[in-house]
């Protein structure tokens, strides 16, 4: 699974860093895996700080901050390390 799991985080990275909902079924057919695969593959880069969880606009396919389900979809987006660009300097 370890393979499954580093293919959607590249495939997660060629997507802009962020997937939604609409692109699921996308990721299974490039994956060759159904949805429970999916969503296991998905905890388990959660579980590595490699994703985390977001809300998505489908139509600007940008991440927002409301939890409106009416207009907004679940999707994942990639974490990167955060660094003290003063400490950089030294």
């Amino acid at each position: 699974m370890k393979l499954v799991e580093n293919k959607l985080l590249e495939l997660i990275k060629q997507n802009g860093n962020i997937v939604s909902e609409s692109d699921f079924i996308m990721l299974e057919q490039r994956l060759d895996i159904d949805d429970k695969d999916l969503k296991f593959a998905f905890k388990e880069l959660i579980k590595q700080n490699k994703i985390m969880s977001v809300w998505v606009n489908p139509s600007t396919h940008l991440c927002v901050n409301k939890k409106d389900f009416e207009h907004y979809e679940i999707g994942y987006s990639v974490i990167y390390p955060k660094y003290d660009l003063d400490e950089l300097w030294l």
